[in-house]
């Protein structure tokens, strides 16, 4: 009951939602404003909404997960509200910062009274802790736990390239592919030389059946990291879905030299091999593939047809 209760976040992200449909008017102005008075004198505005937005989530108490749900259900909201997605980033983060670490800024002034102290046990995480946390729940497969870290970094700063691409890669983990690809976009234009996000953008592409422009982004992935095996094994099996079978096989021969046991590049020769009509050949990958991973996907359902 008690870790239900952890993850329960329907309340919380309903008062997130609230407090975006209170903020949303004042933030649309505000857009407005600036283009001809930067940082306007908005701040006592500001500061109201904020000292209203700690009275009534300060007595939930809640922990980093929920934190992150309340703060991505509030920006979305926002968004839904028609706010720019730049004010809405810098909205996110001055409720953030004054909720869980007890002060705001972009663009607003100290408050005037003291928030509520926050107990070091309640602190929240610093971004390099968030990144950190993360990537462990990530590598031990707790995408939920993953999600909510990368969310809460990304809230508190939102131009973060890591954060914005590992948010971007559990979010596919999930399933939840078109939510990921902004991700990636805003990544790269924080670091054109990140080869991962490059390698990422590229899957969610050839996802959506967009081969071509999937390519480029695994051949910048290889520029910026020539080694990079993953990349390149996902380039041979997007050069597959484009009928191109020669070129696909150069490039998945040359993943299995350096890594024999690499399962995704021997399901994707295997489908060569299918293709070119060279059964036995791809009997054997698909055996083969089943032998070091006895679960991938797509193995089994591959040496069916090829026995069919």
């Amino acid at each position: 009951m008690a870790l239900l209760n952890w993850f329960n976040v329907r309340d919380v992200m309903a008062v997130g939602e609230a407090l975006a449909d209170q903020l949303a008017p004042q933030a649309s102005g505000r857009a407005r404003h600036e283009q001809q008075a930067p940082r306007a004198a908005s701040s006592k505005v500001t500061q109201e909404f904020l000292r209203q937005a700690q009275n009534k989530v300060g007595p939930l108490r809640l922990n980093f997960y929920k934190r992150a749900k309340l703060a991505n259900s509030f920006k979305w909201r926002l968004r839904e509200n028609g706010v720019e997605e730049k004010v809405a980033d810098e909205a996110t983060k001055a409720l953030v910062l004054h909720l869980f670490m007890g002060r705001a800024d972009v663009g607003a002034e100290p408050a005037a009274s003291a928030s509520a102290p926050v107990e070091p046990s309640e602190a929240a995480p610093k971004p390099q802790q968030l990144l950190s946390e993360g990537n462990r729940h990530f590598a031990q497969g707790a995408f939920a736990e993953a999600l909510a870290c990368y969310q809460e970094l990304v809230a508190l700063k939102p131009r973060h390239a890591d954060g914005l691409n590992n948010l971007g890669a559990v979010l596919c983990k999930l399933g939840r592919y078109l939510e990921a690809e902004p991700y990636f976009h805003r990544a790269l234009q924080l670091r054109p030389d990140n080869a991962e996000a490059h390698n990422n953008l590229g899957s969610v592409q050839r996802w959506n059946g967009q081969f071509r422009e999937a390519e480029a982004s695994l051949r910048r992935a290889l520029k910026l990291k020539p080694n990079y095996l993953d990349a390149r094994s996902l380039l041979g099996l997007t050069l597959v879905q484009q009928g191109r079978l020669r070129e696909a096989r150069a490039q998945l021969e040359k993943v299995l030299k350096a890594a024999p046991r690499h399962t995704e590049a021997l399901l994707a020769l295997a489908q060569v091999a299918s293709s070119e009509g060279r059964f036995e050949d791809a009997e054997k990958l698909f055996k083969r593939v089943i032998e070091i991973e006895p679960g991938k996907p797509g193995a089994w359902a591959g040496l069916a047809a090829c026995a069919a």
